[in-house]
């Protein structure tokens, strides 16, 4: 008896035992909920416990809209009433069964991107380019995966960059760490992904314009353009650098930048012969600018456009004509802009000027003070009959009559508005319908704000504009003029083209109309004001 009692005591203590440790791991491990077959099941150790399960419905995944892209615009397309959700066939959820789909790991692109040609992706990525520009798009698809990041680092694709500088708060400065980090980006940039570069562009660099320059002139050999937008620190070592080095160079845009005062005459000494198209916002130097380039240093130019702002004063400077002919013969773009200028030259190089025979646009727009008039619109346009821009905006001396003695015969461009004040000034009352009968088998852009031309001479001018009807008048600028409602009515009627169409301050019109008119609903919309406003004055006529 006591052997079978000391064996049942051992056998109660071994259970026990093991009960404790059951009971340990249990309270070790957390418990799993698992759905099977409807009922709520507890893993781990422990009975079963049957519950019943609620099927709630679920909303269809992703939002309930899309965007429908077309040529013209972008069209939002939302789902009416409660989406539906989509119905798919149910797979097992086993681990390990075939029917399941595996995970795809960060930065792999998927069976879809496996089997992606890499020259189809190349050509996407070339359409992103031309829209979007190299950088960011190119620095941010080349971290989605390997094949990206080798498709993205094709030199082909890095041929037109523009850099536009980090934004800082009014009155702060970059951090040592920021700057350092900006020069050693840009540095790796050039160094691999700038070895076909043709065309670069700094925005609003105030720090590291030079080294940049100065790495671009070391690694860029097939560079054509440099733009230096809005950028201090340009110095005459890193222009002279890019002239000795960047021998393709034809394109250089030093606009609204603080340029060394002898920085441009240096590179033009160096690289003007090659040059073709130069950008340059007014400086102490231009005086000396202008001397080199009528003496015959940029021999090919091909454009030349000279800017100032609106606010900056400026001395009147003094430019020879003829002398600038005979240094480029080959220009076809000139651009005067808000520049005050009084011509200059002798009888000698009157007579032996040769003229603008290539030039297709001419600018001198200002809103100050002007010299231009009919005399020095002949001397510069002499020998241009290939002129399609005319813009001489502000040039009030300039009249009707004069532009008639001009060799152009195809202008498709004029602008000959006003935006200063007139009231001391002395213009031209008629003439208007002579601008009309000459170009109007050719305009397409016609300007005429401020324009103390008489209610007859415009509608004259505009009844000759549209005349048997004109299928390429598309914009019209008649601000502050004495056009009247019918002269109106007939231009809408009779150009089924026009999208642009400017009454504002038009003394004439009834109120509601003055103002800008886009796009052709628009302008429709505008008719029918106008032919509702004439049946009420006719109305109105009648029962007076």
């Amino acid at each position: 008896r006591n052997t079978e009692m000391d064996r049942s005591k051992t056998r109660s203590n071994s259970l026990n035992a093991g009960k404790s440790r059951v009971l340990v791991q249990s309270k070790l491990r957390k418990p799993r909920l698992l759905m099977e077959k409807g009922r709520l099941r507890r893993s781990g150790p422990g009975k079963r416990i049957s519950k019943k399960w609620r099927r709630v419905r679920r909303a269809a995944s992703g939002p309930g809209y899309w965007v429908q892209e077309t040529d013209a615009d972008m069209l939002l397309v939302v789902r009416s009433g409660s989406p539906e959700r989509e119905i798919r066939p149910r797979t097992s959820r086993t681990r390990g069964e075939p029917g399941k789909r595996p995970a795809v790991p960060r930065g792999d692109p998927g069976p879809w991107g496996e089997k992606l040609p890499p020259e189809l992706l190349y050509r996407i990525f070339r359409l992103l380019v031309a829209s979007e520009g190299a950088v960011p798009a190119l620095c941010r698809v080349s971290q989605v995966c390997r094949m990206w990041h080798t498709a993205s680092a094709d030199p082909s694709l890095w041929q037109d960059v523009s850099l536009s500088f980090c934004w800082l708060e009014p009155g702060k400065k970059q951090l040592p760490q920021i700057e350092k980090k900006v020069r050693s980006t840009a540095q790796w940039l050039i160094e691999n992904r700038f070895s076909l570069l043709r065309s670069f562009t700094l925005h609003h660099w105030k720090n590291n314009v030079s080294f940049v320059v100065k790495a671009l002139s070391e690694n860029c050999r097939h560079l054509s353009s440099l733009k230096l937008l809005h950028c201090s620190g340009v110095t005459t070592d890193c222009l002279l650098a890019i002239a000795s080095h960047c021998l393709q160079l034809e394109s250089l845009n030093l606009q609204n930048s603080q340029v060394d005062p002898s920085a441009v005459s240096s590179f033009l000494e160096a690289a003007g012969s090659r040059l073709r198209h130069l950008w340059l916002t007014y400086s102490s130097r231009m005086n000396s600018i202008l001397s080199l380039i009528s003496n015959g240093s940029c021999s090919v130019l091909q454009l030349f456009e000279v800017t100032t702002d609106i606010s900056q004063d400026i001395p009147s400077i003094q430019l020879c004509i003829e002398a600038l002919q005979a240094g480029c013969p080959q220009l076809q773009v000139l651009r005067l802009l808000n520049v005050i200028w009084s011509p200059k030259g002798s009888a000698k190089t009157l007579q032996g000027s040769l003229g603008f025979p290539d030039l297709l646009e001419l600018s001198l727009a200002t809103s100050s003070y002007s010299f231009v008039d009919d005399d020095v619109c002949l001397r510069i346009l002499r020998t241009s009959s290939k002129l399609c821009v005319l813009d001489l905006r502000g040039c009030y001396r300039v009249t009707p009559a004069g532009l008639l003695r001009l060799p152009c015969t195809d202008l498709r461009q004029l602008y000959l508005g006003l935006y200063c004040s007139t009231q001391n000034l002395t213009l031209c009352k008629v003439g208007s319908h002579l601008l009309t009968e000459a170009w109007r088998h050719s305009l397409r852009e016609l300007d005429l704000t401020g324009q103390c031309y008489g209610e007859v001479d415009l509608e004259l001018a505009l009844a000759t504009l549209v005349q048997g009807g004109n299928k390429l008048l598309s914009s019209i600028n008649l601000a502050g003029t004495k056009v009247t409602l019918n002269s109106v009515r007939d231009l809408i009627r009779n150009c089924p083209t026009l999208t642009y169409l400017n009454l504002v301050s038009c003394r004439n019109l009834p109120r509601g109309m003055k103002r800008v008119y886009r796009g052709y609903d628009d302008i429709q919309q505008c008719l029918q004001l106008l032919l509702t406003s004439h049946e009420d004055s006719e109305a109105l006529q009648d029962e007076s």
